[in-house]
């Protein structure tokens, strides 16, 4: 009866286990899966996300922007197009623009680099070459912990060509506290591409 009871016990062991493993995998939606402080010293984890907004009227932009004072008050730009939203607000971002025109989603992506390696984001497709490069500034007395240089490009084709001939460009340096977004809108003649880029750095 022993016996019996020992196998079964290990069936139901054997069973249970890969449960165990895959609950203990899981990660928050948003986040990296493993902490950046885990994966190495000094990396700094990148999150790049990327629409199209077309507003549903001529005032539509406007609205956003007057939306957006909510959750980031002070704007990094004279056209208030360039903003730091903090990490609780970030996933309101694309409400914010769906409640005044379409959000077409281009791409969602992230990486991890160290500073002082500048890493590229790129997608093509028909809508376009859509470009993000970001690099963490290595510490020093003229840029302190958290900077980070970047280069964001879009390229759109126009009409029925395969060319990209609508180019825009923006580039800057951001100081972030960790886990706040870099939001740039970039106007594209009637459409706008919108940018929202997080930064996590090791604690």
């Amino acid at each position: 009866m022993n016996r019996v009871l020992m196998r079964r016990a290990s069936l139901c062991l054997a069973l249970l286990s890969p449960l165990l493993v895959a609950s203990c995998s899981t990660s928050t939606q948003g986040l990296p899966a493993v902490p950046v402080a885990q994966q190495c010293a000094d990396c700094v984890f990148f999150q790049v996300k990327t629409w199209f907004f077309t507003p549903d009227s001529a005032a539509g932009m406007q609205d956003v922007l007057r939306s957006l004072q909510s959750i980031s008050p002070s704007s990094l730009n004279e056209g208030d197009r360039l903003r730091i939203i903090p990490r609780s607000h970030d996933r309101a971002v694309p409400g914010i623009f769906s409640e005044h025109g379409r959000v077409d989603l281009i791409t969602e992506t992230s990486s991890v680099t160290t500073p002082g390696h500048p890493i590229p984001f790129v997608t093509g497709s028909s809508a376009g070459v859509f470009t993000a490069v970001l690099n963490p500034l290595p510490f020093s007395g003229k840029f302190p912990l958290n900077f980070v240089s970047f280069e964001l490009s879009a390229n759109l084709p126009e009409g029925g060509s395969a060319i990209p001939v609508n180019k825009v460009f923006n580039s800057g340096r951001i100081k972030f506290h960790n886990g706040e977004s870099l939001l740039l809108i970039q106007q594209v003649k009637d459409k706008y591409v919108v940018w929202l880029v997080r930064a996590d750095f090791p604690i």
